[in-house]
């Protein structure tokens, strides 16, 4: 099996099990106190989502339950310094936790919209449940084993997968949200262009957008590791003296 054709079937398994559908009695059953307090801090900083949700919603439930990330309580960061030209990201603490940064301006200094806002945190939330597949292609490329054009296209292949979990969100749960509250649509924050197909999902990034993903964030990402990499293979080797005796 090629590593095109294996990032292939990872990809129908992980569709297969994403988790942008409804809250379920068991997810619900195993809410982690902190993932609540993070979610009403975080609404606390951006009242304006505050319009689009109440305590306890079908929206609410969603959010609290993917912030308890089965035990590993997601995290946000209102440091806006490290959103680059994409309004959310996500990075993880020394112990594991997944931390969330969500934008609230444009460069140009234009509010993001509360919907728009929301489906980064959707986005984040579900990219952050990952952790394990991400960790495993960085220490793949620590040991020399992966290439920078393969490790670029495996780490997008797991974002693809969370652009379908994100508008499964917003076929499920957001969008019978809208219609039962009468709010008002902005169905674009969620298409992400992804469809079937993840060439086609490339090529509207790299031909059709030209917007740098994904080769602007894990090409960088490659580089810095191959770096360490190989500045640990030229360091002169270091004995102690029990060892040389």
């Amino acid at each position: 099996m090629t590593w095109l054709s294996g990032l292939a079937l990872a990809a129908a398994l992980l569709i297969a099990n994403d988790t942008g559908g409804p809250v379920t009695p068991a997810q619900a059953a195993q809410i982690a106190p902190e993932a609540t307090t993070n979610l009403q801090a975080l609404l606390r900083d951006r009242p304006e989502m505050l319009m689009l949700l109440q305590p306890h919603d079908d929206v609410w439930m969603w959010l609290v339950v993917h912030f308890s990330n089965s035990g590993w309580t997601i995290r946000w960061s209102d440091n806006q310094a490290t959103l680059e030209h994409y309004l959310a990201r996500h990075t993880y603490t020394a112990d594991g936790h997944p931390v969330i940064f969500i934008a609230r301006h444009l460069k140009s200094g234009a509010r993001i919209s509360a919907e728009a806002q929301l489906s980064g945190l959707v986005f984040e939330l579900l990219n952050a449940e990952h952790e394990n597949e991400f960790k495993e292609l960085a220490a793949r490329a620590r040991n020399g084993a992966i290439e920078r054009p393969a490790f670029i296209l495996a780490n997008a292949q797991i974002e693809f997968t969370v652009c379908r979990a994100t508008q499964k969100f917003y076929r499920t749960v957001w969008r019978p949200h809208v219609l039962r509250c009468h709010l008002h649509d902005q169905g674009g924050n969620w298409h992400l262009g992804a469809g079937d197909d993840f060439a086609r999902w490339i090529a509207y990034h790299r031909q059709d957008r030209r917007d740098g993903y994904p080769d602007d964030v894990y090409g960088p990402e490659y580089d810095a590791i191959s770096a360490q990499r190989h500045a640990a293979e030229k360091a002169p080797a270091t004995f102690s003296a029990e060892t040389q005796k």
